[in-house]
């Protein structure tokens, strides 16, 4: 929670306002502590948005179902490697005409090292032309990776990183 409070005063100071993403999993999410966590968040003004981790392995009776900011499922990751001396995340805020998302840099940029080893889901949906594999395609046909987890860099969990940076293990 620190370093969420540090990055949060960092933005602030900069004139930007954030806006946290909380992944909770579906099943045994632990409702007390988002909630603390929320009311945190909100005592330092900032909106906290809850995703939920569905696992898709398991039979939901809806078909498919098109994530809202492509949230990986809980146990569906795989893990992947910074193949240059570094990447840089990605984040969207709009899709274009076909549905894809519009990847810019976050402000400031987050980047991952040469070397460093990070989940991404292999089952993240964004646009209307992803799989449900965890290929998310970009405008472009640029094709991106939803980063689950990065104990290098938590400010990573919940962007996006392009394939072409990094090597699957």
């Amino acid at each position: 929670m620190q370093n969420v409070k540090a990055t949060v005063d960092q933005l602030k100071k900069q004139g930007i306002v954030p806006k946290v993403i909380i992944n909770l999993p579906a099943e045994n999410p632990d409702i007390p502590k988002a909630k603390t966590l929320q009311g945190e968040l909100q005592k330092a003004g900032v909106v906290a948005e809850f995703h939920i981790n569905l696992d898709l392995g398991a039979s939901t009776g809806t078909g498919e179902a098109e994530g809202t900011g492509g949230t990986g499922a809980t146990g569906d990751n795989f893990e992947v490697m910074v193949a240059g001396p570094k990447l840089n995340c990605w984040t969207f805020k709009q899709k274009d005409g076909a549905g894809k998302p519009v990847m810019a840099f976050p402000n400031p940029r987050i980047q991952i090292t040469k070397g460093e080893r990070f989940k991404v889901s292999a089952t993240a949906k964004v646009g209307s032309k992803d799989k449900g594999d965890g290929m998310i395609v970009a405008t472009g046909g640029v094709i991106y990776h939803l980063v689950t987890e990065c104990v290098s860099n938590p400010s990573a969990v919940g962007l996006y990183v392009r394939q072409v940076d990094v090597t699957r293990l």
